[in-house]
């Protein structure tokens, strides 16, 4: 169904862009091909999409310039009041898009609005989850508020350098450059609305990658709602999930108390006599400062052998935590308040080092080769991982960590490599559920290996992804 205006406005004597009319249940690019050749749309004219009612939902692709370079002069979106999905690169490329509002819709997929540079306005009030790469260089939006939403994916807003502002009352999970380079960033409200004490995850997985790469947190004003948790030591410097912030408001704010390791080789008893001389309770949470080391020891803060009040340890900070190489057997074991783990120069993870960390959710370990046995033991939500310099992993490492859905391999290796794994690494685990990432110089050669069908060392995934390097 088409319906084209006249060529000039007799008010004010400008051109009138084309108005086109879609009616089809599940849109898609053939439809949008169609109409525009139908119509006899130029290619630098500009021209407006209007949705019937009848559109339900917006199929992959379909206003993607890839497909129809003709929709890089799409300048107006009218209608569209019962679609309910935007699938994958449906505005990719719309570059003359100025708004988009849709009240139904729940979910955006990935690179559904990347480089619409004139994106200016969005309206989206049913929104749950944005997909990856889904604002990607929207460069002239300013103010996202999007009251819904749960899950933000990868790099969902990266280069919205003109983003000022950002509301996100009910959001509890946001992926690694989700805000990067969103230079104009100055104020950040999370979790307003939640109604349960809560701790947002910030799927940082790789390093540096992180959320807000080449963001300056430290002008933004953050706003954290009442059951937002955060501990007493990081408001008090401004810091949240590892960002020095301008100010930070708000947050449920769970007092612990701060003990200080400067031991070079941390043991289980230098661990017990600083949590006596704190006065540290086995009720109490607790956050441990380490100062000048390498390693951590066996047993070191393992909460099943060593000192039981390491159940409690909420976070381990301190600039000691930057040059630690080493984590021994059972340094962490049964840590169940751990919910995030950051060792930049980290090389080695030992047996059981963070078994039982049933809580943990962020680990970054970019420098880790070798991975032994049941290190990962019952990491149940820990869902993604990124190991690029890994070369060894040993048997039982993932045993029962079946919330894992994205693994990255190798993917800074500068050398071929045939990453060694040992007997039922995920045992327990679906591999089938794992969206698997390997740097191109991991060796896929193996007998136990055939890409093309999704296995890799005798395991077959959900995904298997070439990262070029």
């Amino acid at each position: 169904m088409l319906v084209s205006c006249d060529d000039k406005d007799d008010k004010n004597n400008e051109t009138k862009k084309k108005a086109i009319s879609f009616a089809q249940a599940n849109l898609t690019s053939d439809d949008v091909i169609a109409a525009l050749n139908a119509e006899d749309v130029s290619a630098d004219e500009e021209w407006i999409a209007v949705l019937k009612n009848t559109v339900k939902t917006l199929e992959k692709s379909a206003f993607d310039v890839d497909y129809e370079p003709r929709c890089a002069n799409l300048v107006e979106i009218q209608g569209g009041d019962e679609i309910t999905t935007i699938g994958n690169f449906v505005f990719y490329g719309c570059e003359s898009l100025k708004a988009a509002s849709f009240p139904m819709v729940t979910e955006i997929g990935y690179d559904a609005f990347y480089y619409c540079m004139s994106l200016q306005t969005v309206s989206f009030p049913m929104l749950t989850k944005i997909g990856m790469n889904a604002f990607y260089y929207c460069g002239s939006l300013q103010t996202v508020s999007f009251s819904l939403v749960t899950t933000i994916d990868d790099f969902a807003f990266y280069h919205c350098e003109s983003l000022e502002t950002v509301f996100l009352p009910l959001v509890t999970e946001i992926a690694r450059y989700a805000f990067g380079y969103c230079i104009s960033l100055t104020s950040l409200s999370l979790g307003t609305g939640l109604t349960v004490a809560t701790d947002i995850w910030f799927r940082d997985v790789d390093f540096p990658a992180d959320v807000f790469s080449n963001t300056p947190t430290a002008n933004i004003d953050l706003t954290l709602g009442k059951n937002v948790n955060i501990n007493d030591i990081n408001i008090a410097n401004k810091l949240y999930k590892s960002y020095t912030w301008r100010s930070i408001s708000g947050g449920n704010i769970v007092a612990s108390k701060v003990v200080t390791f400067s031991q070079p080789n941390l043991t289980d008893k230098d661990v017990t006599v600083a949590l006596n001389a704190v006065g540290v309770g086995y009720n109490d949470k607790w956050i441990a400062v380490l100062g000048s080391m390498e390693m951590i020891g066996g047993h070191a803060f393992d909460a099943v052998n060593g000192d039981g009040r390491c159940r409690n340890l909420v976070a381990v900070e301190g600039e000691g935590r930057d040059n630690i190489k080493i984590i021994d057997g059972m340094a962490f074991q049964s840590c169940a308040s751990l919910v995030t783990l950051l060792f930049p120069m980290l090389t080695k993870i030992g047996s059981d080092a963070l078994s039982g960390c049933i809580s943990l959710k962020t680990v970054s370990f970019p420098l880790v080769t070798e991975i032994n046995e049941n290190a990962f033991q019952n990491c149940k939500n820990l869902k993604a991982l990124s190991l690029p310099m890994l070369t060894k992993i040993d048997r039982y490492a993932f045993i029962n960590s079946t919330g894992l859905t994205s693994l990255s391999l190798g993917t800074g290796l500068t050398v071929a490599t045939d990453i060694y794994f040992g007997n039922d690494v995920f045992y327990y685990v679906s591999t089938q559920n794992i969206d698997l990432f390997l740097g191109t110089n991991v060796d896929v050669s193996g007998a136990d290996t055939d890409i093309a069908n999704k296995l890799y060392k005798g395991y077959t995934w959900k995904s298997i992804t070439i990262i070029t390097q």
